[in-house]
C-alpha cells in the first residue's frame, strides 16, 4: 500500500521522469502543507524569497502592483502548479511580486536549498526542475505575443480557453487585469 500523501502530485512529477515513489517520500519529508485563506498573501513584494510552493488546491495569484496601487496580474497558478518567485530565488534578490490565494488554497511548501541539493544530487529531479523552468518560459513567451500580436477580444479568448476549469471562480478584475484591459472593457467583451 502507497504512504505517499499527495498521489496527485506524485503522479505528475512522475509524467516528467520515472521518479520513484520513494524518491517522491523522500521529498515530502522536506514539504509542509500550508493552507492560505482568501486573499492571503503567501509571499509579498519585498520579501526574501527562499521556498517554493506547489498547489495542491485552490487557486493563487501571482502579480504586481504599480507605485500608484494599479495591480497587473502576472498568473493564476492552480493544483499541481510550482507558486513562486522562482526569478528572484535564482536571482537572490527581493521578491517583486505578491502572491496570493483567489479561494481558500492549500500549498506545499519546501526550501528551495533541500530542493537545489536534490537538483545536484539527481538527474530525476534536475528534469523535474527544467520541466518546471521550461513551461515558465514558454507560458512568458505567450503572453508576450498575445500582448503583442491578439486584440483583447483574442486574448480574453485564450484565457478562457487556457484557463476554462477556475475561470468562472476568478474575480472579474482580476482577469481584466491579466489581460491588460479594465473591468469595463471586460464586461464589454463578456457581452458579445
Amino acid at each position: 500500500m502507497s504512504q505517499l500523501r499527495f498521489p496527485k502530485l506524485y503522479a505528475m512529477a512522475y509524467a516528467h521522469t520515472d521518479l520513484s515513489e520513494a524518491e517522491w517520500l523522500e521529498f515530502e519529508k522536506y514539504l509542509q502543507l500550508k493552507s492560505v485563506a482568501k486573499k492571503q498573501l503567501l509571499l509579498r513584494v519585498g520579501d526574501t524569497p527562499t521556498t517554493f510552493g506547489i498547489v495542491v488546491s485552490g487557486i493563487l495569484r501571482v502579480y504586481y502592483v504599480h507605485e500608484d496601487g494599479k495591480e497587473f496580474t502576472k498568473t493564476f497558478r492552480r493544483t499541481g502548479d510550482y507558486v513562486g518567485a522562482l526569478a528572484e530565488i535564482l536571482l537572490d534578490v527581493p521578491s517583486r511580486v505578491h502572491v496570493e490565494a483567489v479561494v481558500d488554497s492549500e500549498v506545499l511548501v519546501g526550501d528551495f536549498k533541500y530542493f537545489k541539493k536534490l537538483l545536484e544530487q539527481s538527474w530525476k529531479w534536475e528534469r523535474v526542475f527544467r520541466t518546471i523552468v521550461q513551461e515558465s518560459y514558454l507560458e512568458k513567451e505567450q503572453r508576450e505575443y498575445e500582448f503583442l500580436q491578439l486584440s483583447a477580444s483574442e486574448r480574453y479568448e485564450n484565457f478562457k480557453f487556457r484557463y476554462a476549469d477556475i475561470v468562472d471562480r476568478l474575480p472579474k478584475h482580476q482577469i481584466a487585469s491579466y489581460l491588460g484591459i479594465t473591468a469595463v472593457a471586460l464586461s464589454r467583451l463578456s457581452s458579445k
